[in-house]
């Protein structure tokens, strides 16, 4: 598939094989996993390879505190300004009993931007594209993510431990500490294969005797927090209330600070009253 098909392709259909987007919709999405054999077999043509995977994650490379950061600016500090790493330490090689998750994947492997854009175009949602690259017998502990994901695996078997949401939506518990319950399901994922994880179901993964490849396709949705503080930010910038210093100092005579404390209370007072219409009309906007 080259990347004028995907950019034309539909989407999230394009991964569901036979079903129709209205049953996905209506069934499964942010509620139950969904194991799709082949539905990923047309994109597989973009993917990248184990061997260049590997190449790329076997090249020297600095931990993030072996390098040293400096900004250099224009002689009229004009932009444009540049950042610059510079290496401090030896390169440094990776652990092959690691598992690797390499993001964001389009940025290293071109041939993904289509898909990324594709998917962004059908969500309105920024996408997050994911390569897992996991060694024979790796895996990932029992946990959750805060968003609803499309795994595509690419190269060898990797085995999926998952539970569908119940009626109240779990905390998101990281990269640990997630228990499963008693109705675990199991999917075995081969290349070509997608799997639909609905945002906050609790997973594991587990790979096989050989290296394997898969690409995690997130829908990074807002959330009501991100609204809630979008909505605070625009409400702040149109008062200078809120460019005043903290914390206030009060002396025995009146001061600025003095005459501040009045205008922060009336100001906080008028944050309140926020409704979940407005939080709706801010997600649309």
């Amino acid at each position: 598939m080259n990347a004028t098909d995907v950019g034309q392709a539909h989407f999230p259909g394009a991964l569901l094989g036979e079903m129709s987007e209205d049953e996905f919709f209506a069934r499964y999405w942010r509620r139950r996993y969904l194991h799709i054999p082949g539905g990923a077999d047309h994109l597989l043509p973009l993917m990248p390879s184990l061997a260049m995977v590997e190449s790329f994650l076997d090249a020297p490379c600095y931990l993030e505190a072996d390098v040293a950061h400096f900004i250099s600016l224009t002689v009229d500090s004009r932009p444009p300004i540049r950042q610059w790493a510079v290496g401090i330490g030896a390169p440094r090689h990776r652990d092959r009993d690691e598992a690797v998750n390499l993001m964001p994947a389009e940025r290293w492997f071109p041939s993904l931007i289509p898909l990324a854009g594709a998917l962004e175009r059908a969500f309105v949602a920024p996408p997050s594209l994911q390569l897992f690259w996991g060694p024979p017998g790796g895996g990932a502990n029992p946990h959750r993510d805060s968003n609803d994901s499309f795994v595509i695996q690419i190269v060898g078997p990797k085995r999926w431990l998952g539970t569908d949401i119940a009626d109240l939506r779990p905390m998101v518990s990281g990269n640990s500490g997630a228990e499963f319950p008693s109705d675990l399901r199991t999917f075995d994922l081969e290349p070509g294969d997608v799997l639909y994880k609905p945002s906050h179901a609790v997973h594991a993964t587990k790979s096989g005797t050989v290296a394997t490849l898969s690409l995690t396709c997130s829908i990074v949705t807002r959330t009501a927090a991100d609204l809630v503080l979008d909505l605070l930010r625009e409400r702040m910038a149109e008062d200078p209330v809120w460019l005043e210093r903290l914390p206030l100092a009060q002396g025995a005579q009146a001061s600025d600070d003095d005459l501040a404390r009045p205008r922060i209370e009336a100001a906080l007072a008028e944050l309140l009253g926020l409704t979940l219409a407005d939080l709706e009309h801010r997600a649309r906007s």
